[in-house]
């Protein structure tokens, strides 16, 4: 699975090797999709790169924090949730990490208001709270929203297949969910 930097309410958190003034420590749960992930085939992503991965929302506990106020979790630090950012990089199922707050979660200009704007459309879509992109209920759900993620950061063209980031074998309930949130762009708020 490919994984290195990390979304999560309400803040963004990158993993890092190197400590910096603000960093939670976290064991990823074994393994770390909940629900559990998609196997979406091969992604292909700048530049020629491509990886065989998993899509989907993980899950682990934060075991310590230095300078960071955990209580600005969504839930508490044994429901420690994030989606992936990274596709370069790969995160190991029960490993310990320690994440630091990004300044920006940036990968491409216009990023951050684009990912905004997909989690906008998958609350509107599911009539929930704010929170509602981090309460998926099923593996469908969470491989769709980690692909709107990716679509996004990438600032691609939210057509699966195409563009600069684009997934091989995305199975049909994930591609007709993504579609239909991505289409709800237009018309719900960040």
């Amino acid at each position: 699975m490919t994984c290195k930097r990390l979304s999560l309410a309400p803040v963004l958190f990158a993993l890092s090797a190197s400590l910096s003034a603000a960093t939670i420590t976290v064991q990823w749960d074994s393994p770390p999709f909940d629900p559990a992930g998609t196997n979406v085939g091969t992604i292909y992503y700048p530049v020629n790169h491509s990886v065989n991965a998993g899509a989907g929302r993980f899950e682990g506990t934060v075991t310590g924090s230095s300078g960071f106020d955990t209580s600005l979790l969504y839930e508490d630090e044994s429901d420690f949730y994030a989606y992936c950012f990274d596709l370069a990089q790969t995160l190991q199922s029960g490993a310990t990490y320690t994440v630091a707050p990004l300044a920006s979660a940036v990968v491409v200009p216009g990023a951050d208001a684009a990912v905004l704007d997909f989690l906008g459309a998958v609350n509107a879509h599911f009539g929930g709270d704010a929170y509602r992109w981090l309460k998926p209920v099923n593996s469908t759900e969470s491989a769709a929203i980690q692909l709107g993620i990716w679509e996004a950061l990438y600032n691609d063209d939210f057509v699966l297949t195409t563009g600069g980031v684009h997934f091989g074998n995305v199975p049909v309930a994930v591609a007709s969910l993504f579609n239909t949130i991505s289409a709800a762009r237009a018309t719900s708020t960040d």
